[in-house]
């Protein structure tokens, strides 16, 4: 069970109402469920505010109280990922560049599925490391659906960030900013995957590798580029040791490498071909 003080309260999300029958209640246009579920898709956003976002990913606990055992999420810019992954990529970013206000713009429910638009306001700049040329905080726009199963938990996300390039891609405007990127990354990796996880042989092999392949853009983020490695190098910082290595290794590793099933070039059908579970009402 999750427990984390937010705003004074704990919060601790029991599955309520669980063994209703009525299908007026489960079905309805609007009505308690909805306002429900609308307060649990609110919150998924509000959890990536500071520190909450750096507690959840730093413990590694799967948010079962909110999250549904088989969910499946996808996020176009950066793809389509299930249970523990998706809610990494979910709080991953707001763990590193803190995020300070959660702006709901709009949120309605229909039946089980809760639809909106949240900004999130964030610092400025690179996933990983420090850059004193970028100042100033950045809107990071969210649209999409949120699907509920009948233990009130999310099955199924399915959510486009709009802005990702113009959030993040300033952070590596200049060749020598992209080269810092790909040096810092590939410390971080060398010093995280070692023994059954290694990715690079040396650390200058790393360096060499991202080099020579496009850097990109996080307008297209499921892609063999630097910026998809530069999003898992994250991963893998603000993961548990075990976890960090055991998953995210194999993505920053060569595209040719079997382990890697991350960042390599999908077509951008996968974007709408993808699907994600939409349970019945």
């Amino acid at each position: 069970m999750l427990a984390l003080a937010l705003g004074g309260a704990v919060l601790g999300f029991a599955s309520q109402e669980v063994e209703r029958t009525d299908e007026n209640y489960w079905c309805a246009e609007s009505g308690p469920r909805q306002e429900l579920l609308k307060k649990r898709a609110i919150m998924m956003y509000e959890l990536t505010l500071e520190p909450y976002a750096k507690q959840i990913t730093e413990k590694g606990e799967y948010l079962s109280d909110i999250l549904a055992d088989n969910l499946r999420g996808r996020v176009a810019n950066l793809g389509t990922f299930d249970t523990m992954i998706m809610q990494q990529y979910f709080y991953s970013v707001a763990a590193v560049k803190p995020i300070s206000e959660v702006r709901v713009i709009a949120m309605t429910a229909n039946k089980n599925v809760v639809s909106g638009r949240v900004d999130l306001i964030g610092t400025k700049g690179s996933l990983t490391g420090d850059n004193p040329r970028l100042t100033g905080d950045v809107r990071i726009s969210f649209i999409g659906n949120f699907y509920f199963n009948r233990e009130n938990k999310i099955e199924g996300i399915d959510i486009v960030l709009v802005n990702a390039g113009e959030a993040f891609d300033v952070a590596y405007s200049t060749p020598e900013l992209k080269q810092l990127t790909i040096e810092t990354d590939c410390k971080i990796i060398q010093e995280h995957c070692i023994d059954d996880y290694v990715a690079f042989p040396s650390l200058e092999a790393c360096v060499e590798y991202q080099s020579s392949i496009p850097f990109g853009s996080f307008n297209r983020t499921n892609s063999n580029s630097g910026v998809c490695r530069n999003l898992h190098t994250n991963l893998l910082a603000q993961s548990p040791i075990d976890v960090g290595a055991r998953v995210h290794c194999m993505h920053v590793t060569y595209a040719i490498d079997p382990r890697n099933d991350m960042c390599i070039d999908f077509p951008y059908a996968s974007y709408y071909t993808d699907d994600v579970p939409v349970p019945p009402c």
